[in-house]
């Protein structure tokens, strides 16, 4: 069994953050049908996939029209509901009706101040995105089984967003990254270092070897029904089948590309440039010294 199912709802988004890929991507954008959505969901459910699904990868998920019903379906198949947000749609119907069916929320934070979040969108004041998040965890206590987890990037002015949340925030000595700080049962804050998903720091790709057991734990599913190795793989580049033409979400997941990749790791072995690019490493001799201590296993 997987520890998580990724499940990508839809590759449009809202915001256009400076650490996401999404405005050099190449795949065709759209929403998941309802039919496919409810297809993977029942496949998950019914053949003992996972217990447990994420809806993220690219996009936002709450843009989907047909959300609240996916959630649902989910819920009532037994699965656990994580929902992955930028939070700007927490103020809607369809989200605040759809929280009897979640059971984790992560809410993206992912900037600091108006003038930086005037270049993710135009829609909305940066006030207003955080008077809305407020609003949603001062009635958290409508949803007693539903957890929350807001990820904030450690920058010099996280303490005027934790402030206008109404939340404490430990001092800079206090803080340790990527570690949840529970300030209520169900209310936890992680601070993460900044997020280079485009890639412009590791330039030197590890091509030889290297490691990695995500697909031993997690695998997704994106919008157009690609089946791929990691939630990372916003380009699909390690796609292993398509889970809406025809063949199962087990049919794929023991097909021997499937094997072929779990091998070439258990080796120590990058089977993918998808990968090669991933492990990249910010210099040559980095990306070096990486792969050779991945040949001793000891990263």
């Amino acid at each position: 069994m997987y520890k998580m199912v990724h499940l990508e709802l839809t590759n449009y988004c809202n915001f256009n953050c400076p650490f996401c890929p999404i405005e050099g991507m190449e795949r065709k954008q759209g929403y998941m049908s309802l039919e496919n959505a409810l297809n993977a969901i029942e496949q998950i459910s019914r053949d003992n996939i996972s217990s447990n699904i994420t809806y993220h990868l690219m996009g936002e998920p709450l843009l989907h029209p047909h959300f609240e019903k996916i959630v649902a379906a989910a819920h009532n198949g037994g699965l656990s509901n994580h929902l992955v947000t930028n939070g700007s749609l927490l103020a809607t119907d369809r989200f605040l009706r759809s929280c009897q069916y979640l059971d984790w929320l992560s809410i993206s934070l992912r900037v600091e101040d108006q003038s930086k979040f005037s270049k993710v969108t135009s829609a909305i004041t940066y006030e207003t995105y955080l008077s809305q998040i407020k609003s949603f965890l001062d009635q958290l206590e409508n949803w007693p089984n539903l957890k929350v987890r807001i990820k904030i990037f450690q920058e010099p002015n996280l303490q005027y967003a934790m402030r206008a949340l109404g939340l404490d925030c430990p001092d800079n000595t206090q803080i340790q990254l990527k570690k949840d700080h529970f300030l209520r049962s169900n209310l936890c804050v992680i601070f993460d270092p900044l997020l280079d998903w485009k890639g412009n720091t590791n330039k030197f790709p590890s091509r030889w070897f290297g490691n990695c057991r995500e697909f031993n734990s997690f695998f997704a599913v994106l919008v157009d029904g690609t089946v791929t190795t990691c939630c990372w793989d916003h380009k699909g580049g390690n796609s292993i089948g398509n889970a809406f033409q025809g063949d199962s979400l087990m049919d794929i997941l023991n097909s021997s590309k499937a094997k072929a990749f779990l091998r070439s790791f258990e080796k120590h072995r990058v089977p993918t440039e998808t990968c090669a690019i991933c492990l990249a490493r910010p210099t040559f001799f980095r990306s070096i010294a990486y792969q050779t201590l991945c040949i001793l296993n000891l990263r």
